[in-house]
């Protein structure tokens, strides 16, 4: 098969004069065409996020020295006003464990701590401390542990994505500036040159983020802490699941009106090595998209010249999709949110990531299909955590069909809509109803509203489906684009080919 390239244009002043030394920096191989362009292709390093296990429930293989391989910049911890801060933080985390009945303080705690380390030897009294409290907390006044199968594990955006995810924006100030090596002059050491987008790539780069919908998969349980550092995180994953929220409230706006979910959730049982195994293979399936997401070459347009701007688009499109996610499993408290952040995040997938449409994506059968189709793509030991909400996802799409009242009531197999000057009725089936309901609620949610001149039949009939439904929509179909977020990450072939596709779509 031959090698994929792109062609791109390097200005000859960047890295100090050293095209070449700047695509080694970039971790790519290229060949010089002449006029400042290049034609490029990615090496052969694939690691995008490095994994170490730092603890496990065993403890024979602890290795906290992993640490001293995790950056350490800490140019704030000095300053008076971050102190106070921390000072202020610890005296009301104090208060609250004090208490004993509040668990998150402690995990709180634990981020704080790893937070305000300044050296390695710090970070490593942290984190050591934090297992040996974790590991010893006891049920009450039993012996029985709380979090017996804990594991600690460190994740690190390697210097190859914080390099690679940076082109776009270097590429985007020598286009839009025609005196950018002149206006970087003038700046001196302010730095700031290349900030394009600057907010997403602290995002990305803290490794984190892109575990959000991994650490909320047992929603609205809980199982692993994050203690992000950028460019790492340490996981401490408790290994079983426990409550992640309280049943009253705890802070004067959870008191504003907000309906949350009311529906209980049966107790996913976990094994110590299911959460590290997930742990693994979530960090293997991001160093994959990151394979596509990060190569140049995937960003070419039809006559082979890369386009930053593409580039740019898909890479926050991706962000935007575990962001997201992950919020809508933060926000059980509030059902309105989670449902307008579930339309947005099917859009992202119908018109952009999956290449399928909206309709389609709401269809029962397809649902099914596409959950027995990740299972398939996971070990058994990984799909005892991450299939359950999917599969929650799944079964809350097959009961929307439930709220069609009219055919309750009337003992229809189909739902049957009457649309004026017509002498028949038009029969949907269940399936095929509740997917043209949801898109009716999307739209709502996007302020589309009724369609002022219904173009067809089809039309006309999707309209009328509010008179027959309910409204009442099951708490878990909201975690459908969850389920479409693991068919990306199990399909990197094809979601590869979509972008390919679409980058060469544009004019």
């Amino acid at each position: 098969m031959p090698r994929e390239e792109v062609e791109l244009v390097l200005p000859g002043v960047l890295f100090g004069g050293d095209p070449r030394g700047f695509l080694d920096y970039l971790g790519l191989h290229g060949r010089p065409l002449g006029n400042n362009r290049w034609k490029v292709w990615p090496n052969n390093d694939k690691l995008f996020i490095s994994h170490h296990l730092l603890a496990d429930d065993t403890e024979f293989s602890n290795r906290f020295d992993h640490l001293n391989n995790m950056p350490i910049s800490s140019p704030h911890l000095d300053d008076p006003e971050t102190v106070a801060r921390f000072a202020e933080m610890d005296r009301q985390l104090a208060e609250r464990m004090s208490g004993e009945s509040d668990i998150a303080a402690h995990f709180h705690s634990i981020q704080a701590s790893v937070l305000k380390c300044s050296t390695h030897k710090e970070l490593i009294e942290a984190v050591e401390q934090a297992c040996a409290m974790l590991s010893t907390a006891a049920v009450g006044a039993t012996n029985e542990l709380l979090f017996a199968g804990l594991s600690a594990h460190l994740l690190i955006a390697t210097d190859l994505l914080v390099h690679r995810v940076r082109l776009p924006a270097i590429l985007f100030r020598f286009d839009q500036d025609t005196d950018a090596v002149n206006t970087i002059a003038g700046l001196g050491d302010e730095g700031g040159y290349f900030a394009s987008s600057t907010k997403w790539f602290h995002g990305i780069i803290s490794a984190s983020h892109y575990f959000g919908p991994l650490l909320g998969c047992l929603a609205p349980g809980f199982w692993c802490i994050p203690a992000g550092r950028p460019p790492a995180t340490i996981l401490f994953n408790l290994g079983t699941g426990i409550a992640g929220y309280r049943h009253t409230p705890m802070e004067p706006m959870q008191l504003l009106p907000a309906e949350g979910r009311d529906e209980p959730v049966s107790k996913v049982e976990l094994s110590p090595e299911t959460c590290r195994v997930a742990i693994t293979w979530w960090t293997n399936r991001l160093n994959q998209m990151f394979g596509y997401l990060c190569d140049p070459t995937t960003f070419s347009n039809k006559q082979g010249i890369y386009d930053p701007y593409e580039h740019q688009h898909w890479l926050l499109t991706f962000g935007q999709v575990f962001e997201l996610t992950t919020a809508i499993q933060t926000l059980s408290r509030n059902y309105a949110a989670q449902r307008a952040l579930m339309n947005t995040l099917l859009d992202s997938f119908a018109d952009r990531i999956i290449d399928c449409d909206f309709d389609r994506l709401c269809r029962y059968d397809h649902a099914k299909d596409t959950a027995d189709r990740v299972r398939s793509k996971m070990p058994d030991v990984v799909a005892t955590l991450l299939m359950p909400l999917a599969d929650r996802a799944v079964e809350a799409l097959g009961g929307v069909r439930d709220g069609f009242f009219f055919r309750e009531q009337r003992g229809d197999k189909n739902v049957v809509v009457r649309i004026p000057g017509s002498g028949q009725g038009h029969h949907r089936e269940p399936p095929r109803a509740v997917a043209m309901l949801l898109k009716l609620y999307r739209n709502a949610t996007h302020g589309f509203g009724g369609l002022r001149q219904p173009q067809n039949e089809k039309d006309v009939v999707a309209e009328r489906l509010l008179a027959h439904h309910t409204g009442e929509m099951p708490d878990d179909l909201v975690f459908l684009p969850y389920l479409y977020l693991l068919d990306t990450l199990c399909h990197p072939d094809a979601v590869r080919r979509t972008i390919l596709k679409r980058a060469r779509d544009r004019d």
